[in-house]
Protein backbone atom coordinates (compact mmCIF):
# COMPACT_ATOMS: atom_id res chain seq x y z
CA UNK A 1 0.00 0.00 0.00
CA UNK A 2 1.24 3.65 -0.12
CA UNK A 3 2.87 4.50 3.13
CA UNK A 4 0.93 5.16 5.90
CA UNK A 5 -2.10 3.15 3.81
CA UNK A 6 -3.89 0.49 5.67
CA UNK A 7 -6.60 -1.86 4.48
CA UNK A 8 -8.93 -3.89 6.51
CA UNK A 9 -11.06 -7.33 5.76
CA UNK A 10 -11.26 -9.73 3.45
CA UNK A 11 -12.28 -7.93 0.51
CA UNK A 12 -9.28 -5.18 0.86
CA UNK A 13 -6.89 -7.54 1.29
CA UNK A 14 -7.88 -9.21 -2.29
CA UNK A 15 -8.55 -5.74 -4.05
CA UNK A 16 -4.78 -5.02 -2.69
CA UNK A 17 -3.02 -8.33 -3.97
CA UNK A 18 -5.52 -7.83 -7.17
CA UNK A 19 -3.73 -4.37 -7.94
CA UNK A 20 -0.40 -6.34 -8.65
CA UNK A 21 -2.01 -9.52 -10.07
CA UNK A 22 -3.41 -7.16 -12.79
CA UNK A 23 0.23 -4.90 -13.16
CA UNK A 24 2.36 -8.04 -13.19
CA UNK A 25 0.27 -11.09 -14.39
CA UNK A 26 3.32 -13.37 -13.96
CA UNK A 27 3.41 -11.96 -10.27
CA UNK A 28 5.76 -15.13 -8.47
CA UNK A 29 6.14 -14.53 -4.62
CA UNK A 30 8.91 -16.99 -3.11
CA UNK A 31 9.42 -17.90 0.60
CA UNK A 32 13.16 -17.23 1.92
CA UNK A 33 12.51 -18.10 5.46
CA UNK A 34 9.26 -18.13 7.63
CA UNK A 35 9.21 -18.35 11.59
CA UNK A 36 6.45 -19.52 14.22
CA UNK A 37 5.75 -18.81 17.42
CA UNK A 38 2.69 -19.79 18.27
CA UNK A 39 0.03 -17.44 17.33
CA UNK A 40 2.69 -14.97 15.61
CA UNK A 41 4.89 -15.32 12.32
CA UNK A 42 7.31 -14.20 10.52
CA UNK A 43 8.56 -14.40 6.74
CA UNK A 44 10.86 -12.85 3.96
CA UNK A 45 11.12 -13.48 0.20
CA UNK A 46 10.67 -12.09 -2.99
CA UNK A 47 8.56 -11.12 -5.29
CA UNK A 48 9.44 -11.17 -8.97
CA UNK A 49 7.25 -10.21 -11.91
CA UNK A 50 7.13 -8.38 -15.59
CA UNK A 51 5.15 -5.00 -15.16
CA UNK A 52 2.80 -5.54 -17.88
CA UNK A 53 -0.51 -4.29 -17.14
CA UNK A 54 -1.74 -0.77 -15.72
CA UNK A 55 -0.54 -0.36 -12.22
CA UNK A 56 -3.33 1.14 -9.99
CA UNK A 57 -1.65 3.72 -7.72
CA UNK A 58 -2.82 6.18 -4.96
CA UNK A 59 -1.54 8.92 -7.57
CA UNK A 60 -3.02 7.66 -10.57
CA UNK A 61 -2.54 4.62 -12.88
CA UNK A 62 1.40 3.73 -14.15
CA UNK A 63 1.31 2.11 -18.02
CA UNK A 64 2.87 -1.25 -18.33
CA UNK A 65 6.96 -0.56 -18.35
CA UNK A 66 7.85 -4.06 -19.45
CA UNK A 67 10.29 -3.62 -16.96
CA UNK A 68 11.44 -6.76 -14.69
CA UNK A 69 10.72 -6.61 -10.77
CA UNK A 70 12.69 -8.51 -7.99
CA UNK A 71 12.14 -7.13 -4.75
CA UNK A 72 12.61 -8.43 -1.11
CA UNK A 73 9.86 -8.23 1.53
CA UNK A 74 9.16 -9.27 5.04
CA UNK A 75 6.11 -9.48 6.83
CA UNK A 76 4.85 -10.17 10.36
CA UNK A 77 1.52 -11.89 11.17
CA UNK A 78 -0.90 -12.60 13.87
CA UNK A 79 -3.64 -15.41 13.89
CA UNK A 80 -6.56 -16.21 15.91
CA UNK A 81 -6.88 -20.27 15.78
CA UNK A 82 -7.69 -20.41 11.95
CA UNK A 83 -7.95 -16.60 11.31
CA UNK A 84 -5.16 -14.33 10.11
CA UNK A 85 -5.85 -11.12 12.62
CA UNK A 86 -3.08 -8.68 10.88
CA UNK A 87 -0.87 -8.63 8.85
CA UNK A 88 2.79 -5.87 8.55
CA UNK A 89 3.84 -6.12 4.89
CA UNK A 90 6.93 -4.26 4.49
CA UNK A 91 9.21 -3.53 1.37
CA UNK A 92 11.37 -0.80 0.25
CA UNK A 93 9.21 1.68 -1.98
CA UNK A 94 11.97 3.52 -3.57
CA UNK A 95 13.42 0.23 -4.87
CA UNK A 96 9.97 -0.58 -6.27
CA UNK A 97 9.78 2.42 -7.81
CA UNK A 98 13.56 2.51 -9.06
CA UNK A 99 13.14 -0.98 -10.54
CA UNK A 100 10.25 0.49 -12.69
CA UNK A 101 12.11 3.44 -13.86
CA UNK A 102 9.73 5.92 -11.92
CA UNK A 103 12.13 7.74 -10.09
CA UNK A 104 13.35 11.12 -11.59
CA UNK A 105 16.91 11.04 -13.10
Amino acid sequence: TAPGAHISGRDDVIGFLAVFQEAFPDLRLKLKQLLTDGAAAAAEGTLTGTHTGVLHAPNGDVAPTGRVLELRWAAVYVTEGDTLKSEHLFFDQMDFLGQLGLLPG
